[in-house]
């Protein structure tokens, strides 16, 4: 092999690693190249040439790339990538700020989630395309969470900032049956019914102790029901001139009055309003509805290491899944089976938001029937940066045009823009309808209910009554009869 073919073979390896800052020394002679001399990244130019003054590494990057094309890997992650319709905000980044600026031309490739790498030292998934270059760059709300990948990878600084959140079952709406039980507390209602017992037993023995007897109310069964049919609204009053009866009858008709008027003004705010169970707000409150926990392996490496036994915990519970193919699934079981938790980027709810029904005093878009809560308990914040093969001659024009978009904020109005088109073009929701809000059948289906069963109740007495008398006109008659023989 001559040496011309030696130094041609040399320089190739070293455009293969991005290496062009490089002095070779050969036959008293110091020799470098200009890979990119023709601003072309895929098929560099491998001509030596020596060295004639004393600036040994001058600049030998051009500042626009025109005749090169590089991969641009996507994550699907809403809003910076929307697989479905290959647009995103960070797509948006890329064709409208990087493009035109370098000049470069881009192919677009997919990966189902950034990344992660292996314990024998491979990576897979965007980082693994990076590594065996098939992509120049990987997007798509990309972030790390571990120092050590710093070192095989070239980032960005931060250009947005973001969090993942925690997604829980919304809780559900209390059925009607309930609405009668929940006007008042538990204590409420046992007071009520210590008040109505004192009562009752008060207009038990006062009449009895009265100089003067009124017949009406020496009868057990007037008196031990007059509470009741006070409340169903029977207040009718029988003539007394007795002191103490009236003030009994006007300490009871009080009583009932207000608690009455309390409960069915309660009580037709319970029906017209929805009463809810008690909502999962906090990070211990998902511990303790003992729902399963699942995070993308990424979220759950922020659990690692830390002596917070909440942590721990966390850390050693959670099943690992790929968000990013698993999305659907998860969001689709915490709504329907509601046995589950998931983890997601808080940008990406804000879209989620309008198509899947997330429900959080944080969004401004509320869902009309949300079928899950966002946590803002617990989040985890982290920045959006871009990944790029180690040594890109790309990576420093591109990191400080990145400083300029987070600094301007021009990728914040970008964002913005493009929630709001994904709300206006593809998850538009319908106006709201006009007219008044009437209550609902599954609002009081529980009244119904309840005298459905009193009518069963009554049948069934009304049934033994009959079978009853019955009974007693037979054996009447068979002891007429007996006495007759």
């Amino acid at each position: 092999m001559s040496n011309d073919e030696i130094l041609t073979t040399i320089f190739d390896t070293l455009a293969k690693y991005y290496i062009y800052n490089v002095i070779v020394v050969a036959n008293n002679k110091t020799l470098t190249y200009y890979p990119y001399k023709y601003e072309n990244m895929r098929n560099p130019l491998l001509t030596y040439e020596e060295i004639t003054t004393l600036d040994y590494f001058p600049n030998k990057l051009p500042k626009l790339w025109r005749n090169t094309t590089i991969t641009t890997c996507y994550v699907f992650m809403p809003p910076y990538y929307l697989g479905d319709i290959r647009n995103g905000s960070d797509v948006i980044l890329v064709e409208s700020i990087l493009k035109p600026r370098l000049r470069m031309s881009t192919n677009m490739s997919e990966s189902t989630f950034w990344g992660t790498k292996l314990r024998n030292g491979a990576y897979i998934g965007g980082m693994g395309d990076l590594k065996s270059k098939k992509a120049d760059i990987v997007l798509g709300g990309a972030m790390f969470t571990h120092s050590d990948t710093y070192d095989d990878f070239d980032t960005t600084t931060p250009y947005y900032d973001d969090a993942a959140l925690w997604l829980v079952p919304i809780a559900l709406e209390y059925t009607s049956l309930v609405h009668l039980v929940m006007v008042f507390t538990r204590e409420t209602f046992m007071l009520i019914l210590i008040t109505s017992a004192c009562l009752t037993i008060a207009w038990i023995f006062i009449p009895r102790c009265l100089p003067v007897k009124y017949p009406y109310y020496l009868s057990i069964w007037n008196v031990s029901t007059k509470i009741l049919r006070n409340f169903c609204g029977n207040v009718e009053q029988h003539s007394s001139q007795s002191i103490q009866l009236k003030c009994l009858h006007i300490t009871t008709l009080f009583f009932v009055i207000t608690i009455a008027a309390a409960f069915s003004g309660a009580l037709f705010g319970n029906l017209t309003t929805p009463v809810y169970e008690r909502q999962i707000s906090t990070v211990q409150d998902v511990i303790d509805s003992k729902l399963i926990i699942t995070m993308s392996s990424v979220m759950r490496n922020t659990y690692y290491g830390f002596t917070d036994k909440k942590k721990q915990y966390i850390y050693n519970v959670t099943v690992q899944v790929d968000d990013a193919v698993e999305m659907d699934a998860i969001l689709k079981r915490i709504a329907v089976k509601r046995d589950i938790t998931g983890f997601a980027s808080r940008r990406n709810m804000e879209i989620q938001n309008v198509v899947k029904g997330i429900s959080s005093s944080k969004f401004a878009v509320a869902h009309p029937n949300p079928t899950m809560f966002a946590l803002v308990d617990g989040q985890e914040p982290f920045s959006i940066i871009i990944i790029l093969q180690k040594g890109h001659p790309m990576f420093e024009q591109i990191k400080k045009i990145m400083v300029i978009v987070f600094e301007t904020g021009i990728y914040e109005k970008i964002s913005n823009e493009f929630r709001y088109y994904i709300y206006l073009k593809q998850f538009k929701r319908e106006p709201a309808k006009g007219g008044h809000k009437a209550i609902r059948f599954d609002q009081i289906q529980g009244i119904f209910y309840c005298w459905i069963g009193a009518l069963f109740i009554a049948l069934v007495v009304f049934c033994g009554e009959i079978i009853y008398y019955r009974v007693i006109d037979y054996r009447c008659l068979m002891l007429e009869l007996f006495v007759v023989l």
